[in-house]
């Protein structure tokens, strides 16, 4: 509110014998401020001269308030969340004086003296697009004068697969693609052992739409025209995804091993074959039939789930490890970009 000034002030001097000399006056100032109002005082001494002289101002300065460029700022969530929970709070903070009302997803929100705000905003299981606006009155709104949105995909849960579970996230996409679904109880069961029947659908179904899989009579001598997956086991046969045995039979309802789970994995999602060595699982002989349909999805990122372990041929798959797998193909990673995971949908 109050500046001091102090200065010299050097200027040439005419003696009367008509010669010059440097003279110099002091010079002294003080300023107060209050509001938008200043008053300024200053005195110039002259040393050969019987007078002071004094200067005053008084001045008005208009206060420019520039506009904020962000006029309200979200702290959370960010934008392209992924969760699982079933609704996500909305922190920000109003940053341009002149709005008076704020509305996320149509409904009001109140804001605090330091014009903070928090909502708590409702998922729905798949996209969700929350929009932010802010507006110049209160009562009915007109145009706003801020809008954002935030984007979030919320993951279907399953409640035998917790918080936590190694493939959650994969298993949670993949069935929201209709490719894969749980129980009639609401249980994805993760750990039980996948059948021939129900690989075969699998694969199928994430390959063409259920409808466009015409009724198909069966040609495997235990497989009944009326089995529950004779269109899918069908399907996946006549396109060479798998096989059946020499005996004529499909054994629908075998466990397949994880070396069979993965073939026909590869061969449904185009992998190819690849040289054999023990840098990729220490349990699988080069010779072994199925060793380099193991190179072949290991060297397509198809199994990282096992990095570090032993392979285990022989083991039956689980359904958790059939959807990671799956998950990993090329194929599946185009559906979701062209959907769940396309942010320009949203």
């Amino acid at each position: 509110m109050i500046a001091l000034r102090l200065g010299l002030d050097q200027s040439l001097f005419d003696n009367l014998n008509r010669s010059t000399s440097v003279v110099t006056d002091l010079t002294y100032g003080i300023g107060l401020y209050y509001a938008n109002f200043r008053f300024d005082y200053a005195l110039h001494q002259f040393a050969n001269f019987p007078l002071n002289s004094s200067y005053f101002s008084f001045s008005f300065v208009p206060q420019i308030i520039e506009k904020p460029k962000v006029k309200v700022t979200i702290f959370e969530p960010q934008d392209k969340l992924i969760t699982f929970g079933p609704s996500v709070k909305v922190k920000g903070r109003i940053d341009d004086t002149d709005i008076r009302q704020l509305q996320i997803n149509g409904n009001k929100v109140d804001f605090t003296s330091k014009n903070l705000f928090e909502y708590d905003s409702p998922l729905n299981v798949g996209k969700n697009r929350i929009e932010i606006n802010s507006y110049e009155q209160k009562g009915k709104p007109g145009k706003p004068l801020d809008s954002k949105a935030i984007r979030v995909l919320r993951l279907r849960t399953f409640p035998d697969v917790p918080a936590g579970h190694w493939a959650r996230t994969q298993i949670a996409l993949v069935s929201m693609l209709n490719i894969v679904t749980g129980y009639p109880d609401g249980m994805f069961k993760p750990e039980g052992e996948i059948t021939r029947a129900e690989m075969a659908t699998l694969l199928m179904k994430a390959g063409q739409p259920v409808n466009n899989i015409k009724r198909a009579t069966a040609n495997y001598n235990d497989v009944e025209n009326d089995h529950w997956a004779i269109r899918y086991i069908m399907a996946a046969s006549a396109t060479g995804v798998v096989e059946g045995y020499p005996d004529g039979t499909f054994r629908p309802d075998g466990k397949i091993t994880r070396a069979e789970g993965l073939t026909m994995i590869t061969r449904f999602s185009g992998v190819n074959r690849e040289p054999y060595s023990f840098q990729y699982f220490a349990d699988v002989q080069p010779s072994s039939w199925s060793a380099q349909i193991i190179a072949g999805a290991e060297k397509a990122g198809l199994l990282e789930f096992l990095k570090g372990k032993p392979f285990e041929p022989s083991r039956a798959m689980n359904r958790a490890e059939a959807v990671e797998i799956l998950y990993r193909t090329q194929f599946i990673q185009n559906l979701l970009n062209s959907d769940l995971l396309s942010w320009d949908t949203y």
